[in-house]
């Protein structure tokens, strides 16, 4: 895994989903939790992201929930909308850290 190489960030990206709209939290959460789990065992310190598909706050709060420290967005700032889309994604994150915060 690509973790061993000592990144200071590590992002999960399937490649099939990328620019697709379909969320790599919705379409292979098992997959996302697994590499999550991974990259922080074998670097606890590294920042876990998680990408591909990301395209609105659901995603980024799933994510998150599924042990990503953040996303990669591509395609949401050609949206006529991005801004409102963007702020979405914020809040959510907000929101799922709050929630991840509070869990025992």
């Amino acid at each position: 895994m690509v973790v061993e190489l000592e990144p200071d960030m590590f992002a999960f990206e399937p490649p099939e989903l990328i620019g697709t709209g379909r969320s790599v939290s919705s379409e292979k959460p098992e997959s996302l939790k697994r590499a999550m789990d991974i990259a922080k065992r074998l670097k606890p310190d590294i920042i876990a992201l998680c990408g591909a598909g990301v395209s609105c706050g659901k995603d980024v709060r799933d994510a998150i929930r599924l042990g990503a420290e953040g996303v990669l967005v591509g395609s949401v700032v050609r949206r006529p909308d991005f801004e409102a889309v963007l702020t979405d994604m914020a809040k959510s994150a907000l929101a799922a850290w709050r929630e991840r915060e509070e869990a025992p």
